[in-house]
């Protein structure tokens, strides 16, 4: 047992897929739910995020930026609240799914129009993100590949006996029928 290997996956560059697939869509006004504050998930994702805004020439202010507990219902909660504050968002950028189909209900039962009205992405491309209405553009972690991979590091003989081994395993966007340009 080799103290140390990890497949871990990669939350920042699957945050950075996220925001830059609406940034060039077009959209500017983005509001984030975010996960919990304490998590490495949720910064790396976020981190991800600041990064795309920065490269598109945009600043990702705290006020949109609603933290929750990874669930539907506190997904919808901070749905509500971000557009208590921003009511003219265009864009939803929920850092898991769960969160993301609790703000599609929340905007549904507001009769907001996704995507028409606003865009909403989620992550982690969970099996209910095709089902949802509209189906729910999404970021995919390869999971299973990373317990193949993980497996695969554990029965290998590192070449190196002194560094633990840390990969990362990519991210994709999986774009389907919830994110679409910004009306002017």
């Amino acid at each position: 047992e080799h103290a140390g290997d990890a497949v871990v996956p990669d939350n920042e560059m699957g945050g950075y897929l996220l925001a830059s697939h609406l940034y060039e869509l077009g959209h500017e006004r983005i509001g984030v739910i975010a996960g919990p504050k304490q998590l490495t998930t949720t910064t790396d994702r976020l981190a991800g995020l600041r990064r795309a805004a920065r490269e598109h020439g945009h600043k990702l202010p705290a006020t949109r930026v609603a933290y929750a507990d990874f669930d539907r219902t506190s997904g919808a909660e901070a749905a509500a609240a971000l557009l208590d504050i921003e009511p003219d968002l265009t864009a939803m950028a929920a850092l898991n799914d769960s969160m993301a189909i609790g703000a599609l209900s929340l905007l549904r039962s507001r009769g907001i129009a996704v995507p028409e009205r606003v865009s909403v992405i989620g992550f982690d491309d969970m099996p209910i993100a095709r089902d949802v209405t509209p189906a729910l553009t999404t970021v995919r972690l390869p999971l299973v590949d990373m317990g193949a991979r993980a497996m695969t590091l554990a029965l290998e003989e590192p070449a190196d006996h002194t560094a633990p081994r840390i990969e990362q395993v990519g991210a994709e966007l999986v774009r389907r029928d919830s994110t679409g340009a910004p009306r002017p």
